[in-house]
């Protein structure tokens, strides 16, 4: 079975690591767009800057053209340039970056649960990990019955949840690394 020269071997790994990292990164810009954890303008200029750096497919032109479109919309045009690839990596992924956000102080307490409860809910719809969504359940009702004064102390519960979000680190340290490789 010949299946090419080395050089096109090379060719076409070269040419799955960019899709697997355009599609990893397409579902990262969704989950994130989707969950307010990112802007519309931080999804267009990374579509523009693909556009300058690689193949593409049209739907990332598209996307680079945006800014006058909708959410769903452009979370649609995010969902075609993934297809049908997992979202678990990208889940993991903006999991820690939240955790990393809070610590830095770029967002509150109220936000790290609000983002945490709008990964759940996507999540679920997802329902690639159920060890992952079962954690964000756990933490998600820590959090409702420590800050409505039934159980626990929000403190802790933001102690423990910060502590749980750093399993994902790796993840977020692998996708830096991806982004890195150009």
């Amino acid at each position: 079975m010949n299946t090419g020269t080395l050089y096109e071997i090379l060719l076409r790994a070269m040419k799955f690591l960019k899709n697997k990292k355009l599609k990893i990164s397409a579902a990262y810009y969704y989950l994130g767009l989707a969950i307010g954890l990112i802007k519309r303008d931080q999804v267009i200029d990374w579509a523009d800057d693909c556009l300058e750096k690689y193949e593409v497919p049209y739907e990332l032109i598209e996307l680079s053209l945006s800014q006058e479109k909708g959410l769903d919309e452009i979370l649609s045009l995010l969902k075609l340039i993934y297809n049908k690839f997992e979202l678990r990596t990208p889940l993991l992924i903006i999991h820690y970056e939240i955790r990393l956000k809070y610590l830095k102080n770029e967002i509150t307490k109220d936000q790290l649960f609000s983002y945490i409860s709008s990964l759940l809910i996507q999540g679920s719809a997802i329902g690639d990990d159920e060890e992952t969504l079962k954690l964000l359940d756990i933490i998600e009702d820590r959090y409702y019955l420590a800050s409505q004064g039934i159980y626990g102390n929000e403190e802790e519960v933001i102690e423990s949840t910060l502590e749980e979000l750093r399993i994902f680190e790796k993840a977020y340290s692998d996708f830096s690394e991806l982004l890195k490789e150009e």
